[in-house]
């Protein structure tokens, strides 16, 4: 239905704003705010936080220093576990992608 928009959204503009959006840098600046409030509040302490692989890439992005309108060349999968460290006003990865929690795809599933 909006195919200029769809367009855009394609140049990888990390300032474009679709209609009824946001881009790409309001919403990474929202999920570090967010991320750095819960930060904060549980200095010293270990959480927990569940989010969906959005979330995940721009804190991904952060700690590695990878700009927006860079394609993504990290995996992000699904139910993995990720543990990222707060520490001097630098986010750090400590482990990414693990699924070892999950059980083994059985041969016969699809």
């Amino acid at each position: 239905d909006f195919p200029a928009e769809y367009e855009r959204f394609h140049t990888r503009d990390p300032d474009y704003v679709p209609p009824g959006g946001e881009s790409a840098t309001q919403f990474r600046d929202r999920v570090m705010a967010a991320l750095e409030s819960i930060a904060a509040e549980a200095a010293g302490k270990r959480v927990a936080v569940v989010t969906h692989g959005g979330v995940l890439g721009i804190a991904y992005r952060q700690a590695m220093d990878i700009p927006l309108e860079a394609r993504r060349g990290y995996s992000l999968a699904n139910a993995s576990l990720n543990h990222i460290r707060y520490a001097a006003g630098r986010w750090l990865i400590e482990a990414w992608g693990d699924v070892a929690h999950l059980p083994a795809e059985s041969p016969d599933e699809p």
